[in-house]
């Protein structure tokens, strides 16, 4: 799911370029997007965990690498999020499952491959909030209509404005029903195309 930056009209792209050209450092753009999905969880329940001191930390490592040798790979800053039911590492994962201690020890592979790539993780989205006994997630445009799943959060909270790219997963339409319910792109690769590895209580597709 692709959206606009929480505090530019841009892309992705114009958002990377920013960060390749030291218009922006990614602890600016980071925290800019941290107290936007604040603020949009705040109104829609969309989150289901934060960890703001490990994606801080994460950006000042970027910053860092940044000054020594340029970007760190294509994605260099890139702040995303990621459905609650994908694993990844030291962030609560509970899978809409109640087991709200269950921390990862690793990273799913589509997560790995983010990092890998220089993107930031910044929270985990709620699938179906009402699962863990969490209010049900709200549209972000009209609280009285639902904004599809299972990826519910990844759409809202892409929608609102506060993440410029969210990590789903599909196999009937948990993707693309709520991209669409909620006005924003959402894709589903080809079953098998993005490995599995790392999706909580059964294989991501």
């Amino acid at each position: 799911m692709v959206g606009v930056t929480a505090d530019t009209t841009g892309s992705v792209g114009s958002l990377l370029a920013a960060i390749a050209a030291g218009e922006a450092t990614v602890t600016e753009v980071v925290a800019a997007h941290l107290a936007a999905l604040h603020r949009v969880s705040d109104q829609t329940y969309a989150i289901a965990a934060f960890d703001d001191e490990r994606a801080l930390a994460d950006a000042r490592r970027l910053d860092r690498a940044y000054a020594v040798g340029g970007v760190t790979g294509p994605l260099h800053g890139l702040p995303v999020t990621i459905k609650d039911w994908i694993d990844v590492e030291g962030f609560a994962c509970a899978g809409e499952s109640g087991q709200v201690d269950r921390r990862p020890e690793c990273d799913a592979t589509v997560v790995a491959r983010l990092r890998q790539a220089g993107a930031v993780v910044l929270a985990k989205s709620h699938a179906w909030g009402p699962r863990t006994g969490a209010r049900m997630v709200r549209h972000p445009a009209d609280p009285a209509r639902t904004p599809g799943g299972s990826s519910t959060g990844e759409a809202v909270v892409v929608a609102s404005g506060a993440s410029v790219l969210g990590i789903g997963s599909d196999s009937g339409g948990s993707i693309r029903l709520p991209a669409a319910w909620c006005g924003v792109f959402g894709f589903k690769p080809t079953a098998g195309r993005v490995p599995g590895t790392g999706h909580f209580r059964g294989s991501a597709r």
